[in-house]
């Protein structure tokens, strides 16, 4: 360190006074208990001058910053005028690392109201010179510069920030991945924001029912068909195909009431009179036949007559052992 920096203003190299309290130049105001740090950074600055930017900014961006109080606001002290320069890459530097002495100053008089309001208007004044240098940037801007820069900053946003993807194809994976996941609030929410993704979903509707059914979750798998009625048409939302999957699936659980409630189709109809059938409940399946015979056949305007729609061999042989004899 120079032998009269000692004599000098830490902040802005002009003379110390004696016995002065504060710098006539800078207001710096001279303290013992933060002097060794100031000293030791000036000592630093010292040894790098006339090395170029680099080395000063090097310094700058090196020093240690203290956590004592009054080492912290005679460092800021210190950093303050450099900061306030015409703006350059060492005072851009000072400027950064004066806003980590805030940050650490801010903290440090948390409960020291006097020294907290000193921190307080020196961060202003940064901040005031930072945006005024900003305004007055862009007042010099040539008109050219200030239409292209908007411009740009709005193209940039587009090529990084991807417009999300509002096609039904796009709902349709949104859709399977709120179900595959158990959302059923968002599952049913995508139904409601894009009825046009029936057709794109009808492909994996089937496949995702059924596998809700070979899991147990038939309870999952009703909100699913329910919410899917709602929204998207009967033809896109494959009902017979799923209804013929419930039948299936309630069947083997011996649910006949719920299995009931699926049947919309002469092949569930007749599914179901296998059933009773096969478990020996000959009255149940009579019955079920009695109620629906008029949909197990269609008049065939080819032969003028009516045809049978059954083509389960075990329902026609039963029904033939009662005296019922299928066209």
């Amino acid at each position: 360190m120079a032998v009269d920096s000692v004599n000098k203003c830490p902040a802005c190299g002009a003379l110390r006074p004696a016995m002065a309290a504060v710098c006539p130049e800078c207001g710096y105001a001279f303290t013992n208990s933060g002097a060794k740090v100031v000293e030791e950074l000036s000592a630093k600055l010292d040894s790098v001058r006339g090395r170029g930017d680099e080395a000063v900014i090097g310094v700058i961006k090196s020093f240690r910053i203290p956590h004592i109080v009054e080492e912290l606001l005679d460092v800021m002290y210190f950093i303050q005028p450099k900061a306030l320069e015409k703006t350059s890459a060492v005072s851009l530097a000072w400027r950064a690392r004066q806003r980590e002495v805030f940050e650490r100053a801010k903290e440090a008089c948390a409960h020291d109201k006097a020294n907290l309001k000193k921190v307080l208007e020196y961060e202003k004044q940064i901040d005031r010179l930072t945006k005024q240098r900003v305004r007055n940037t862009w007042m010099m801007l040539p008109l050219w510069a200030k239409i292209a820069i908007p411009v740009a900053l709005v193209l940039l946003v587009l090529i990084l920030v991807p417009a999300k993807d509002v096609s039904p194809e796009a709902y349709a994976r949104r859709f399977v991945e709120a179900v595959s996941e158990n959302d059923w609030d968002k599952a049913i929410k995508h139904l409601a924001s894009c009825p046009d993704m029936g057709q794109a979903i009808s492909s994996q509707y089937l496949d995702l029912m059924e596998g809700l059914l070979s899991e147990n979750r038939s309870f999952e798998a009703e909100q699913l068909f329910d919410a899917k009625l709602a929204y998207v048409s009967p033809n896109e939302a494959r009902v017979d195909d799923v209804n013929a999957k419930f039948v299936e699936y309630y069947l083997a659980h011996d649910q006949v009431d719920m299995a009931m409630k699926h049947t919309t189709t002469v092949d569930g109809i007749v599914r179901i009179m296998r059933y009773h059938i096969e478990k020996g409940d000959a009255a149940s399946a009579l019955a079920l036949y009695r109620r629906n015979s008029s949909k197990l056949s269609k008049y065939d305007f080819q032969l003028h007559r009516k045809v049978s729609l059954c083509k389960d061999e075990v329902v026609v042989a039963f029904l033939a052992e009662q005296g019922i004899k299928l066209e």
